[in-house]
């Protein structure tokens, strides 16, 4: 059978999405309790790689299994065995070409940020903060200078598997509710630690950086913010 799920997960319990030896991971927690629950050995895929401290308030993946199981089994067995830390919202059975990261349209993600002085205790893991004056017109040319398809090698991590820099935003806006800022960028795809440093990018450094750095001049990240207040919003299909 082929699977597919949505579901959301807080990735303060997690070391990110991609399994890692003797970490505990997004990935690596769901494969796990299907082996102990089901006796299958299962190869996630999924929408994007979130990094260690990253939550998903909607995750896509898919995955084989050889025998025969109602999906609300395994739904029902994943809810209990990672509740407080993973929610399946919705498992179904797909066609067998379904790859829930390359048949991806696109992604939003959602950066929220507070003064520091306003986060308490219980929000500290959830929301990044800011420790200098934000001016939202000012956040918001800057953001549309990222909109369109661009190489963003020097707004990324390294990371070994991924070959092409090039990506294409739809749309990145900044929002204040309450005390509360809120970015969010829409976009094809997204390279490893791409978001953070675009939102600290906007955050610290003027116009005339940004559109160098776009356009392969200059250096790496100088700042990246924390991925307390990252979250993948939505994965969009066709379909």
């Amino acid at each position: 059978m082929d699977i597919r799920m949505v579901y959301s997960y807080d990735g303060s319990k997690f070391y990110g999405m991609q399994r890692q030896n003797n970490k505990i991971t997004v990935q690596g927690e769901i494969e796990r309790v299907i082996f102990e629950v089901f006796n299958e050995k299962i190869n996630l895929i999924s929408s994007g790689r979130t990094d260690r401290g990253v939550h998903a308030l909607m995750q896509v993946s898919n995955f084989k299994i050889s025998k025969t199981i109602p999906p609300i089994a395994i739904k029902k067995q994943l809810n209990k065995a990672l509740y407080g830390k993973i929610k399946v919202y919705n498992i179904d059975i797909v066609d067998k070409d379904f790859n829930s990261r390359y048949m991806a349209t696109y992604r939003t993600y959602l950066y929220r940020l507070k003064y520091i002085d306003d986060i308490s205790p219980f929000e500290a893991s959830y929301i990044s903060e800011i420790r200098k004056d934000i001016d939202i017109e000012k956040i918001n040319k800057k953001l549309a200078l990222f909109v369109g398809e661009h190489d963003f090698t020097l707004y990324s991590k390294s990371d070994k598997d991924q070959k092409n820099p090039v990506r294409k935003i739809y749309s990145a806006n900044c929002v204040k509710i309450n005390d509360e800022f809120q970015i969010i960028i829409k976009g094809n795809s997204f390279l490893k630690s791409m978001i953070r440093l675009i939102v600290a990018s906007c955050i610290y450094e003027d116009e005339k950086t940004i559109i160098n750095k776009l356009n392969g001049i200059g250096n790496g990240p100088k700042k990246i913010l924390s991925p307390n207040g990252l979250y993948l919003k939505e994965v969009c299909y066709d379909n």
